[in-house]
């Protein structure tokens, strides 16, 4: 058994080495999620607290493990899926991605796959109607239904234990309104691994490269325990629905009935996720005592003796500090070294020290809450490839069309020249 295991992934994973291309628009497509947080934090803050290009190498190693991992559960569970169901699934993700990129999940492509193939099917055996090719094929194609139900549970499983172990790595923070009104920090958490899979078809193994990932935006909670608190329910959701489409093998109104199931249970549990954030009382505001750190800059000292976000710096040196003031007043009195009090969450006092240096982030590098004086604030709006493409184009009309109002007026400058030249030569003649 072991033998036949280790021939499949070897032959599948061969397969991507010689045809990578669909593996490496996904990675792609991973780094510009990791480099639009860096854009933001320098936008927000003027400096990046997190190395976009470290997270995206993380997420790259973390996804090929979880990949391969997969893969090998597909294996034991004989998971078989088709060439024209493969392809497939890959145009509704492209689809969704224009729509949203957080529907850029199998748990909405997969579903949504089994209901447009069976109505299709229903088509094709009661009408004519079906003349587009591709549209011919998902109905004339074996189905797999219940392989793609336990798909998508076995990455939902992956995913829970991705996010677990590290889904607070490159949490970005950020100033949001809250429902009150009021200014308050926060922070974006988005996460995701491009999984190289291998699976097994009619015609041998094949890659089946997936892009999976979770985007939260946390007030009332460190990125940690957000993480965390979005990895279990993603855990037993995986559990669920995995054992729902062993079940339901053979049964093709059991399979429709849990591949609905499955993606009205996914959306129920993104939004009880966001509900739950969004209606948590907000930890990232100031406290009536001291300074609160929102987030620390890379390479700073206030990383570097360990200062976490949630903990309230109360004396810096022998000064008590209330203000971003304070801070910087009280580290001119020494500037060679800073002695910090800071309390935390669980209200444990610390007493941490630094030396700081010339090339020191000013204020020890530390993004404070905002204060009652904040306006500003990041607005959030659900982001998708047609939207980010939309705002390419009219940059680029833009600067073309400025570009091109400055070339016509230097073409009218040059024809009026030009004129006035000949009628000149007209008149001396």
């Amino acid at each position: 058994m072991v033998v036949a295991m280790w021939q499949q992934l070897s032959d599948g994973y061969m397969r991507l080495l010689i045809e990578p291309w669909i593996y490496l628009l996904m990675v792609g497509f991973v780094w510009v999620q990791y480099r639009r947080g860096e854009i933001m934090e320098r936008t927000s803050f003027g400096v990046k607290v997190n190395f976009a290009d470290l997270e995206w190498m993380i997420s790259v190693l973390y996804g090929v493990v979880g990949g391969i991992l997969a893969s090998i559960v597909f294996w034991l569970l004989h998971v078989q899926v088709g060439l024209v169901e493969i392809v497939s699934i890959w145009m509704i993700i492209v689809v969704l991605m224009l729509i949203d990129v957080r529907l850029t999940c199998i748990a909405y492509a997969g579903p949504l796959f089994i209901v447009a193939a069976v109505i299709l099917q229903w088509l094709a055996s009661t009408s004519g109607v079906l003349q587009v090719l591709w549209l011919r094929k998902v109905a004339d194609a074996p189905t797999h239904f219940a392989s793609l139900i336990m798909m998508v549970g076995v990455l939902h499983v992956m995913e829970g234990i991705l996010i677990f172990m590290g889904g607070w790595r490159g949490a970005s923070p950020l100033f949001v309104e809250s429902r009150r009104g009021q200014v308050i920090g926060a922070f974006s958490l988005q996460k995701f691994w491009a999984m190289p899979m291998v699976l097994g078809t009619a015609v041998g193994v094949v890659p089946f490269p997936v892009v999976i990932g979770f985007s939260t935006l946390t007030v009332g909670f460190i990125p940690k325990h957000a993480a965390r608190l979005a990895a279990s329910p993603l855990v037993l959701y995986g559990v669920l629905v995995t054992v729902a489409g062993l079940l339901a093998r053979g049964h093709m109104v059991w399979t429709i009935l849990v591949a609905v199931f499955t993606l009205v249970l996914h959306e129920l549990l993104y939004k009880w996720v966001q509900h739950k954030e969004m209606n948590a009382a907000p930890l990232f505001v100031r406290p009536a005592r001291g300074v609160r750190v929102l987030a620390t800059i890379l390479r700073s000292p206030a990383r570097a003796v360990g200062l976490q976000p949630g903990d309230t710096m109360v004396k810096v040196g022998s000064m008590n500090v209330n203000s971003a003031y304070d801070i910087h007043f009280a580290i001119d009195q020494n500037p060679a070294y800073a002695k910090i009090e800071a309390v935390d969450l669980r209200g444990e006092t610390r007493f941490l020290g630094t030396p700081i240096f010339e090339d020191d982030p000013h204020q020890l590098g530390v993004i404070m809450v905002p204060d009652e004086h904040a306006r500003e604030y990041a607005e959030i709006y659900p982001f998708s490839a047609a939207r980010w493409l939309f705002e390419w184009w009219r940059r680029r009309k833009t600067i073309g069309g400025t570009h091109g109002q400055r070339r016509r007026k230097r073409q009218s400058r040059q024809s009026q020249q030009h004129v006035v030249d000949k009628k000149s030569t007209v008149i001396d003649s």
